[in-house]
């Protein structure tokens, strides 16, 4: 409280422009302290804190005698007690400045604090040398800081011992930064810590990272916290990634937020992976952002794939993005395909990138087929993998077999047979053409009324039996398309003994086998 003998003197006290003394535009800082806000309107209390104020002011440079000195100190204390300091603190700053300061400059900093938006209060509770500082160190330090691109209020808001910093010492620090290639007003304003960190330690910690096989730079920038951590934490973090099997160079670099999981929550989140069916380790290396999915997050997505008929660590492990899909979006894509006419379970066990493809891009492809006069949902559920075909390789793929069945003078459609046989669709193209060559060649004009059934048995006869069926004909030889298919079947070769027997005997039989060995380069 104010000692009462200021008071007492009061009346002789002329107060000037000159004078520091408390105006309205005090008040928010005032308050902010705790002080008592009664003072603006008590005329008698005012005029006390004036008269205090003008005598904390006085400057004890000069000797003077132990009266007037006490005076002076003990006003200083009694404004700084007045404002809400406690009596520890201001004893703590008066271990090292005996009579502590004078008043005019403290207001006068108080006031530039307040016009750059700091909380003063706090400033001065948290970093107690504060109450020494000069009006024009304040501003000097606070636009240093702005001329560096850091939002000056919030670091000292956050950081009040950063306004204790000398002006070099932080362009030194922020020159250190960027000469490591962090962008260093971007990592001050999010993480005003690290104003504080010498110039050699945050050297030392970027040169661990990048031992660690971490791209130190963009991790930093992208998790301004990293550069927190200390170099032993850092590589227990890493050593701990090894060891669950992840690429930890290459999680960090992906994913710089994986930097910041403790152990234990990273092996939880393993285990949860393994426990559910999912290859863990794999799955993390290729989506590093797995990692930061939480447990009980991971099993309602897996909960969902398997309500829906999905065989949930299947669909993961093959399509490792899938984990990443919302339940709400995965149910959408599944109810679209159920309103085509697919089955929705068989089509994404069997082919797990459908769940990735947009409703509209289903709708668009399905679309595609009927129009092409094709059973879209026959033609989906008997071969799972037409879902991805474009439709421009649809149409083309239809074009041809309609050429070839004209060329070949067969009695049905392109569209019953690729509707009696969906696997036609997926055909190479050059590999058709091979055979079309055949039948063109060796057919008979019977096998013009063959039916779609009888053609589909015949397709699925491999190639290369056919070659080596056929060079075994005599020259100008035709059969109906069963004898050959019966020919064909009755080599009895394993696949790498058939593929290398057709290569040897191609040559040998003209236009066939060239187009057969360009087939075979192109496959």
């Amino acid at each position: 409280m104010i000692v009462a003998s200021h008071l007492e003197s009061s009346n002789e006290v002329q107060f000037s422009q000159e004078l520091t003394i408390l105006g309205q535009d005090d008040r928010q800082w005032l308050e902010a302290y705790g002080a008592d806000p009664t003072w603006v309107d008590d005329p008698e209390l005012s005029k006390l804190l004036n008269y205090t104020i003008i005598t904390g002011s006085l400057r004890l440079d000069e000797p003077v005698n132990q009266d007037r000195w006490q005076e002076v100190v003990s006003a200083r204390r009694s404004f700084l007690e007045f404002i809400g300091l406690s009596a520890e603190l201001i004893d703590s700053f008066q271990v090292e400045h005996p009579t502590i300061i004078p008043l005019d400059t403290f207001i006068g900093t108080q006031r530039v604090m307040h016009s750059w938006s700091l909380d003063a209060a706090k400033l001065v509770n948290a970093n107690p040398t504060a109450i020494g500082f000069a009006p024009e160190s304040v501003r000097e330090k606070m636009a240093n800081f702005t001329a560096l691109g850091i939002d000056a209020a919030k670091l000292v808001n956050a950081n009040p011992s950063a306004i204790g910093l000398a002006p070099e010492s932080v362009r030194e620090k922020m020159a250190n930064f960027t000469a490591l290639g962090i962008d260093a007003a971007k990592l001050v304003n999010a993480n005003p810590a690290a104003i504080g960190f010498a110039p050699e330690s945050v050297r030392e910690k970027m040169a661990n990272f990048t031992a660690l096989g971490i791209d130190a730079a963009k991790l930093v920038n992208a998790n301004p916290s990293a550069i927190n951590f200390a170099p032993e934490s850092v590589r227990e973090k890493m050593s701990n990634f090894t060891a669950l099997g992840i690429d930890a160079p290459k999680l960090v670099n992906a994913m710089p937020s994986a930097i910041g999981f403790a152990p234990e929550s990273v092996r939880e989140k393993m285990a949860n992976f393994t426990a559910l069916g999912i290859d863990a380790p794999k799955l993390v290396n290729a989506m590093p952002s797995a990692i930061g999915f939480a447990p009980e997050s991971v099993r309602e997505k897996m909960s969902n794939f398997t309500a829906l008929g999905i065989d949930a660590a299947k669909l993961v492990n093959a399509m490792p993005s899938a984990i990443g899909f919302a339940p709400e979006s995965v149910r959408e894509k599944m109810a679209n395909f159920t309103a085509l006419g697919i089955d929705a379970p068989k089509l994404v066990n069997a082919m797990p990138s459908a769940i990735n493809f947009a409703p509209e891009s289903v709708r668009e492809k399905m679309a595609n087929f009927a129009a092409l006069d094709i059973d879209a949902a026959k033609l989906v559920n008997a071969m799972p993998s037409t879902i991805n075909f474009a439709p421009e390789s649809v149409r083309t793929k239809m074009l041809f077999l309609r050429r070839s069945i004209k060329l070949l003078k067969w009695e049905h459609s392109t569209e019953e047979l690729v509707n009696t046989y969906p696997a036609l669709i997926g055909f190479n193209t050059k590999k058709l053409a091979v055979l079309r060559r055949i039948a063109a060649t060796h057919l008979d004009l019977d096998a013009r009324a063959t039916n779609p059934n009888t053609i589909r048995s015949s397709l699925m006869t491999p190639l290369e039996q056919y070659i080596i069926a056929v060079s075994r004909l005599e020259n100008g030889q035709t059969l109906s398309l069963s004898e050959l298919r019966l020919k064909a079947r009755a080599i009895k070769l394993d696949s790498s003994e058939r593929k290398e027997l057709a290569a040897k005997i191609a040559p040998s039989l003209g236009r066939i086998g060239t187009m057969h060995e360009t087939y075979r380069d192109k496959k």
